[in-house]
């Protein structure tokens, strides 16, 4: 049986603006709120796990990801590949759906 993964990676040091996908929509919701709520209502999408870069300043993540109820797991900052297959296989997943964790809507018209 085919399972399908949602792997977001995660981290605050990115080059262009700090902690964008913690930066709010409105007063109660983050981007990375917001990608996890459009994903939820994906019917073939199994589970989401969010693929946390190693840091002291990223742990806020795994905050997000326990008030989702979603899956994390931490890995490289450099090896983003990595922390996606780590996303995988903390979801037993046959496939995954690689998004981007600072797109706050993605269009999931099929």
């Amino acid at each position: 049986m085919r399972k399908l993964t949602a792997a977001l990676a995660c981290r605050n040091n990115g080059s262009r603006l700090y902690a964008k996908p913690l930066q709010n929509l409105d007063a109660n919701v983050t981007i990375l709120s917001q990608i996890i709520s459009c994903i939820k209502t994906v019917d073939c999408i199994d589970s989401i796990v969010l693929g946390i870069s190693e840091g002291i300043e990223n742990k806020v993540f795994a905050d997000v990801a326990k008030a989702e109820n979603v899956e994390y797991i931490y890995g490289n900052e450099i090896d983003v590949l990595h922390r996606l297959i780590l996303c995988a296989e903390k979801a037993n997943a046959t496939d995954v759906f690689r998004i981007t964790s600072e797109s706050p809507f993605p269009n999931f018209d099929m």
